[in-house]
């Protein structure tokens, strides 16, 4: 049995503890750690998900033998003394999406991890996905040819709240950068430029905050492969997640996930189900992968499938695009550190 300890039990803390207490048979969640919230709350949430221990903070949990690996679900810029004192400490690690938002912070963590056997897994669910690992299947097994084109598009039923964006990152570091993922998933390649447009268009909060609620950017890779990548703060229909690859030999796509797919056609016109309200209920699945492979991974010594290296690249792809949508021009990869 593989012990965790859960450091931060908000919203995806809670969510992946009961992902695992639920689906995982070979990991447990032993202990949590939140000084920002009230300990008798933490503990009557603690014992409803059967975690033993409540640690006055993270050090004394990377001070317990029988922790072997932790989940850091804690604000961005708290990751990297996190993750540099849980290597000392010998715990495998996974990090929750971004490894940090200092690109000099995730070097400082990858030179710490060298000489190291420990595993270091980024929380990018969207690659565990069923429908994005079968549009990569696609790809994989040559059904579409030689890759071309790729588009992806996201778009959030209502926008979070001003707190939230507030220490978000912005749009390209916070939402898009799920897009970037896919896009380094699905096409096995480096961004060589990009060039990104925002407005605000459905609150003016974000133009408060410096930031924008609607985005469209154009990718090219390396290998000449060009990409398109939508996202909006709002979408009257649901939780809308499609993605297009085009090829020599033909196309794949994916549409949105329902709970069932009947249509009821009458004279008023046809009817079907609405989308997802919230991505918590469209990736629950990739959720429950995602820490299984991690869990794995620790336990077999397998490769993580997404490395601190991928989240690096993601963190870099989403820079530019805040710089190029700032400067209003196109930004090469190598501009970034």
């Amino acid at each position: 049995m593989l012990n965790l300890g859960l450091i931060g039990a908000g919203r995806i803390g809670k969510v992946h503890a009961a992902c695992i207490r639920q689906h995982i048979r070979d990991a447990k969640v032993l202990g949590v750690t939140d000084p920002g919230i009230d300990r008798d709350v933490l503990k009557q949430w603690a014992e409803e998900e059967g975690i033993a221990v409540i640690y006055d903070d993270y050090k004394q949990m990377l001070g317990d033998s029988r922790i072997d690996a932790v989940l850091i679900c804690t604000p961005a810029t708290t990751h990297m003394q996190i993750a540099i004192d849980a290597i000392d400490a010998g715990k495998h690690i996974f990090c929750e999406k971004p490894v940090d938002e200092k690109i000099e912070n995730i070097y400082k963590i990858i030179d710490r991890l060298k000489g190291t056997n420990l595993k270091f897994q980024v929380g990018f669910m969207q690659r565990s996905d069923h429908n994005f690992r079968a549009l990569k299947k696609a790809i994989t097994d040559g059904k579409i040819g030689k890759l071309h084109t790729v588009r992806l598009i996201s778009r959030d039923p209502a926008p979070p709240p001003k707190s939230y964006i507030a220490t978000s990152g912005g749009i390209f570091l916070d939402m898009m950068i799920h897009d970037i993922d896919l896009l380094h998933y699905l096409t096995e390649g480096e961004v060589e430029e990009v060039f990104a447009h925002g407005s605000c268009l459905v609150d003016p909060m974000f133009a408060e905050l410096g930031d924008v609620d609607t985005a469209v950017v154009t990718i090219k890779m390396k290998n000449g492969v060009l990409a398109t990548i939508e996202n909006s703060r709002i979408s009257a229909y649901g939780y809308d997640q499609r993605a297009e690859v085009f090829g020599d030999k033909g196309m794949a796509y994916i549409n949105n996930d329902i709970d069932d797919t009947i249509c009821v056609a009458t004279e008023k016109g046809y009817e079907t189900e609405r989308y997802y309200g919230f991505f918590l209920e469209r990736y629950m699945n990739a959720y429950i992968r995602e820490l299984s492979a991690f869990v794995d991974s620790v336990k077999n010594d397998k490769p993580v499938i997404v490395s601190i290296e991928d989240g690096l690249k993601n963190q870099k792809v989403g820079i530019a695009l805040t710089l190029s949508c700032k400067e209003g021009r196109p930004v090469r990869l190598d501009e970034i550190g």
